[in-house]
């Protein structure tokens, strides 16, 4: 095992997907309230084993307020306006994750009618 800048190789294998993965998780690290466990048990509806990893999948995969757009940005925005403490908010997998820095607060359901409204738009192009 020869290890380059903190990436363990095997002689003549390269890091796997798996591997690169799992060092990107170990660097988002976000830390998980009981009241937000509560809420991805309830609004996105994932066991207890999991919460972790999708709470990390949210942090690091998840796109930013400013980089959404149109209706759901704007729920965004004013969900960032509402909660003063969250200064990092995920859209991920059709759920708004609030977070401050890597802890995440809370979790909330996009709306249908804002989900049906891209849905038409996409639609009609």
């Amino acid at each position: 095992m020869v290890s380059n800048g903190g990436i363990s190789e095997r002689e003549g294998d390269c890091v796997t997907v798996l591997e690169k993965r799992k060092m990107k998780m170990e660097n988002t690290g976000a830390i998980v309230t009981k009241h937000a466990k509560n809420r991805i048990r309830r609004r996105v509806g994932i066991p207890k084993r999991a919460i972790s990893r999708h709470a990390e999948m949210a942090l690091g995969h998840g796109k930013t307020y400013s980089e959404v757009k149109g209706s759901i940005g704007e729920y965004a925005k004013r969900l960032y306006s509402r909660y003063g403490t969250a200064n990092n908010i995920r859209v991920y997998q059709g759920n708004i994750y609030l977070f401050r820095e890597n802890v995440l607060i809370t979790v909330v359901n996009i709306p249908k009618s804002i989900l049906h409204q891209k849905r038409r738009k996409r639609d009609e192009l």
